[in-house]
């Protein structure tokens, strides 16, 4: 309650029994019977039902509430999506990787002009360095996606920024980002972020730092605010894929 409320509470306190005894004690009606003590009594009954009720009513519908919007947030928390990146090192075109119909290869402006024009037996002797995307959850899509990527050469102090709107992806659905750059022969990723919308309407942000070795999650709000979700430390760990190796075997 603000202040004006208060005071006003606070003068009604005070005038409301002054008003009891003119208008109840010194007032009568036309064939209106019983005494001051009756009629103080049935009105104490009476107001007292109704601020009881009014009380009541006041308490349940905020308990009302209160449910309504735990049982929403816990909906959208079971509805959440989340986004993963991988790190991977496959030939250009990606032929013998095992992937879903629906998946993709963003073509970045280096990346495309590099493949133009060249055989499909020439770019399955070259590789690059891929990244990964794809969403798990229970929604089937996330919305309004976008990726971007820092980068920084070898031996160069100066940073690339590579940025994708992907847009909309199934949960079936991988978007591979190559990060082919024309002009360096190695990169190095210092920060992978993401941000997208769930079918719940959360904006999330998803972060792969790897200078500071962080990874995690944040949710959004409308006014800039971010609220974590959770985070944990990353681990470097290394790992061999086996159906890739017996494909490549045989190429």
């Amino acid at each position: 309650m603000n202040r004006k409320y208060i005071i006003i509470s606070c003068i009604g306190v005070f005038i409301i029994p002054i008003l009891i005894n003119y208008l109840l004690m010194t007032w009568g009606a036309w064939k209106v019977y019983g005494s001051a003590d009756s009629w103080l009594g049935f009105l104490a009954n009476y107001s007292g039902g109704i601020i009881g009720g009014i009380v009541a009513y006041i308490i349940a519908n905020s308990q009302i509430k209160q449910e309504l919007e735990f049982n929403r947030q816990q909906s959208i928390e079971a509805d959440r999506s989340y986004v993963s990146v991988q790190e991977f090192k496959g030939q250009f075109r990606l032929p013998n990787i095992q992937t879903s119909f629906k998946s993709r290869i963003m073509l970045t402006e280096d990346y495309a002009n590099y493949i133009e024009g060249k055989t499909n037996a020439f770019l399955q002797k070259e590789t690059t360095i891929f990244y990964r995307i794809y969403h798990f959850g229970i929604p089937e899509v996330i919305l309004n996606c976008k990726v971007k990527i820092q980068l920084k050469g070898g031996a160069s102090e100066t940073s690339t920024v590579i940025k994708s709107n992907i847009g909309v992806i199934q949960k079936e659905e991988e978007v591979f980002i190559p990060l082919y750059l024309e002009k360096q022969k190695e990169v190095m990723v210092d920060l992978v972020e993401v941000t997208y919308s769930t079918i719940a309407g959360e904006k999330m942000y998803y972060k792969y730092d790897l200078v500071n070795l962080k990874e995690g999650y944040w949710v959004l709000n409308e006014d800039g605010e971010s609220v974590e979700v959770f985070s944990f430390p990353m681990k470097n760990s290394n790992w061999i894929y086996p159906n890739r190796l017996k494909e490549e075997q045989h190429v």
